[in-house]
């Protein structure tokens, strides 16, 4: 476990590529996010998720109107804790992240 205290900012990228819309999921999306999970783990975890999405804010990458990675972010320790991360590309989980 590596911890670090203060506050992260974005480095400034010219050029950077559009990978699509980042928005703040709200419960219309639990479906959605279920669906993803499943996908990426291989079962599905709705019992899991739900909890974890009671107690997190969530952010998703859509394409279009298509949720295509989602990362969810809780409080844990003195700190907050990221994941589950699900993402078609490494890509994604790193602009959603």
């Amino acid at each position: 476990v590596y911890q670090c205290q203060g506050i992260a900012r974005a480095p400034t990228m010219a050029g950077s590529v559009t990978r699509g819309d980042i928005r703040t999921l709200d419960a219309k999306y639990i479906h959605a996010v279920i669906a993803l999970d499943a996908a990426g783990f291989g079962v599905r975890r709705e019992a899991l998720i739900e909890k974890l999405f009671a107690h997190s804010v969530g952010y998703g990458l859509f394409k279009g109107d298509t949720l295509s990675a989602f990362a969810l972010c809780r409080p844990f320790g003195r700190g907050h804790v990221v994941g589950p991360v699900v993402a078609e590309s490494d890509a994604d989980a790193v602009a959603i992240v």
